[in-house]
């Protein structure tokens, strides 16, 4: 089962991004660099008030340097717990032995990050606003953690955002995480510096939370299986029933993002009775409660064209009373999600 990732870790993991610098700040809590009427300076104050106070010096913070690749991706190794890791690294320019070797095969197996080419990582090289921004969408995505909307609309620059970001800048944005810069300007292709990235560390521990409850394993849930599919392709995802307590209703809908995914059509699985129809959402019938654990349904869906490299959500969605048993009484599910890589 998937470790529960607690927020406050993500934040003092993402404290250490930079990468092993001196531990001793300014005896005040600020950096030399670091004035009081700067834009950057509550972010930095909010980080380093968490106890590991990291600068390029003892009393530089260096607000305008640069991230590497490499070390963004580090992080999220170690937020996660650095898991085990299976399979070779398919970068060239990424070798064994390296600080960063096992946390690019990880996230790259996870969907969380791709290479600048096929064949090329560029673990040295600077990261960008754009991929700072959809490396923390699909990490939001893979731990099952979400960004409440805060606002509307969209930063002024936005179609000159790469495509493979466009879902993360647009999350990211209507969370808060993102503010842009003077204009609503993101400025996408604009290397992303230490300030940029401590402000975005303070948002996103104070937005994002968990995109379910967890659940009890003794529970009756419904789950949606997780797959894989290139822009283009169709795939299936079953939905499955555990910890059965017997059901002869059902009405159920689908949460997952409609701009990459389009859901062809859902039927019942193999061998399961009972009448069903399928328009938006699902019904299903039965004339006696259905107690079998298993494959319940199946989705089919087709990854658009054009669909940027990430994680989608797929969950099954309930309203209530949308379960019940032939005592006409209501019957209470979990639901857990499960995820569509598109490489």
């Amino acid at each position: 089962m998937k470790k529960s990732i607690p927020l406050f870790s993500f934040v003092l993991a993402l404290i250490l991004l930079l990468p092993f610098f001196s531990a001793s700040a300014a005896a005040d809590g600020y950096f030399k660099d670091v004035g009081e009427k700067d834009w950057f300076v509550s972010s930095v104050n909010y980080v380093f008030g968490k106890g590991l106070r990291k600068g390029v010096s003892d009393d530089k913070f260096d607000p305008g340097g640069s991230l590497t690749r490499g070390m963004c991706v580090t992080v999220l190794y170690r937020v996660a717990g650095e898991p085990d890791t299976a399979g070779e690294i398919k970068f060239v320019d990424v070798k064994g032995g390296e600080y960063y070797a096992e946390p690019i095969l990880w996230a790259s197996n996870s969907g969380i990050v791709y290479g600048r080419t096929e064949t090329a990582f560029v673990p040295e090289g600077t990261i960008t606003r754009a991929e700072f921004s959809a490396m923390l969408y699909r990490y939001m995505n893979a731990t099952d953690l979400t960004a409440p909307k805060v606002r509307d609309g969209a930063p002024s620059d936005f179609a000159s955002i790469p495509e493979y970001a466009r879902a993360a800048v647009a999350s990211m944005y209507r969370a808060g995480i993102i503010n842009g810069k003077e204009g609503r300007r993101f400025d996408p292709h604009a290397r992303i510096t230490r300030a940029e990235t401590a402000s975005m560390i303070e948002r996103f521990s104070k937005n994002a939370v968990p995109a379910a409850e967890p659940v009890d394993p003794e529970a009756p849930t419904f789950s949606a299986s997780s797959t894989a599919a290139s822009p283009g392709e169709t795939v299936e995802v079953t939905v499955s029933v555990e910890n059965n307590p017997g059901f002869c209703a059902l009405s159920v809908g689908f949460e997952y993002d409609k701009s990459v995914l389009v859901l062809n059509g859902v039927s019942l699985s193999e061998g399961v009775p009972g009448e069903f129809v399928f328009f938006e959402s699902a019904a299903w019938v039965n004339g006696s409660d259905y107690t079998e654990n298993g494959d319940l349904l199946v989705l089919s869906f087709t990854v658009k064209e054009g669909t940027p490299p990430g994680v989608y959500r797929v969950k099954p969605s309930f309203k209530t009373g949308g379960v019940s048993n032939f005592e006409e009484e209501n019957v209470t599910f979990a639901a857990v999600p499960g995820k569509i890589s598109v490489p």
